[in-house]
């Protein structure tokens, strides 16, 4: 698994697809997104590992104050690559 940290908003890639950890209080950006849904067992939001849903991610989060998200390409192939 990949994981990258951007303070305390967590962006992983699993077999399920783009996993992202966030504090509470950012739940209200999970629930205007589209094609996200909450799994309860692993307590993160879960994505489908697309590059529009990674491009929509790091546009949501990067409007966080203090919070810098990392540009990655998803590659259906092999893992994310540093677009930055």
């Amino acid at each position: 698994m990949t994981t990258y940290t951007a303070l305390a908003v967590r962006f992983s890639m699993d077999d399920d697809g783009i996993a992202v950890r966030s504090p509470y209080a950012l739940r209200e950006i999970h629930r205007q997104l589209s094609r996200g849904r909450w799994d309860t067992e692993g307590r993160v939001w879960r994505y489908p590992a697309m590059p529009a849903i990674a491009g929509m991610l790091a546009e949501a989060f990067a409007s966080v104050p203090s919070s810098r998200v990392p540009r990655y390409h998803i590659s259906v192939h092999g893992p994310p690559t540093n677009c930055t």
